[in-house]
């Protein structure tokens, strides 16, 4: 296995995976690879030894998100899916045809260009992404150290009632995107005299909609290294318009380098804390920031 390792390392380009016979370090004969297929590869156990190399902290910050692997040219691979692509790919229409991965990683800081994979999951033609997500959030939660603070950051394609209708319940952290156009709700105010069935929802809150906001719960401001002046607000027990069940969430406007005098537009946040502790904003806003690392890491995996 260690010469197969160093194999792989030698060689740049591969067209077959028997190729890998021809590198100066693998010292067996060919058709020792193809004993290798053979195994199996115990995937909870390795799983767990890629989350031991994460250092111990006392803040550990994750990102998620889904890779298309390219498999234009595999006619017969089983469960081969049309996925969305980047639009430099396939001929810049933005779809490949391929494998879909779910990865969740652990970002070591915030200007890294690599974030270490802990869990990989295949996302089936018949499951959803985002379901694959909420169980390795979940997987995380239950073998990180319980001493350390856990977060994972997550894109727009998680900022949804789908994502945090799964997450309902769960003692979890994760922080999600969000359309800038979302429509929510807040709590509906108590009925006089209890009379009638109770009403789900209040009054709206449009997130372009400034005069829909009312007061933000909280509201912090910080001089970034990176993002330059820095302002972040807060509204708690939002709600998305669901016909069985009631989904709150509380959410998070950011502005960054508002030092400038045409600032980027404010970006919104999905916020589900499954804990029975106060979401403070500083972790939130790290959360949102580390998320990134895990694009060009993404990127790295695709080309290689």
């Amino acid at each position: 296995m260690c010469s197969l390792v160093e194999a792989v390392k030698q060689s740049s380009h591969l067209n077959s995976f028997v190729e890998l016979s021809l590198a100066p370090t693998f010292r067996h004969q060919w058709h020792s690879i193809y004993a290798i297929t053979d195994a199996e590869i115990d995937v909870k156990k390795l799983n767990l030894l890629c989350l031991e190399q994460v250092p111990k902290r006392e803040s550990l910050y994750y990102a998620l998100d889904v890779m298309n692997v390219r498999r234009a040219e595999s006619a017969t691979l089983k469960d081969r899916m049309v996925c969305h692509g980047g639009q430099r790919e396939a001929f810049g229409n933005g779809v490949v045809l391929g494998l879909p991965y779910s990865l969740l990683a652990f970002t070591e800081n915030a200007s890294s260009s690599w974030a270490m994979t802990v869990n990989s999951e295949r996302v089936k033609p018949e499951e959803k992404a985002v379901s694959a997500a909420v169980k390795q959030i979940e997987w995380l939660f239950e073998n990180s150290e319980r001493q350390a603070e856990t977060s994972v950051g997550l894109d727009g394609g998680y900022g949804n009632v789908g994502f945090f209708s799964e997450l309902k319940g769960k003692k979890v952290f994760a922080v999600a995107r969000m359309r800038n156009d979302r429509l929510m709700y807040r709590r509906p105010a108590r009925r006089a005299g209890g009379r009638g069935k109770p009403a789900k929802y209040g009054g709206k809150f449009k997130f372009n909609e400034p005069a829909s906001w009312g007061e933000a719960e909280e509201i912090i401001e910080f001089e970034d290294e990176k993002h330059g002046q820095v302002r972040i607000e807060k509204w708690s027990k939002l709600r998305f318009r669901v016909a069985k069940e009631e989904v709150e969430i509380e959410v998070m406007r950011s502005q960054i380098h508002l030092e400038r005098e045409n600032p980027p537009a404010p970006r919104w946040y999905g916020i589900h804390n499954g804990s029975e502790e106060k979401t403070e904003l500083n972790r939130s806003y790290q959360t949102v920031k580390h998320r990134w690392t895990i694009e060009p890491s993404n990127r790295f995996r695709k080309e290689r």
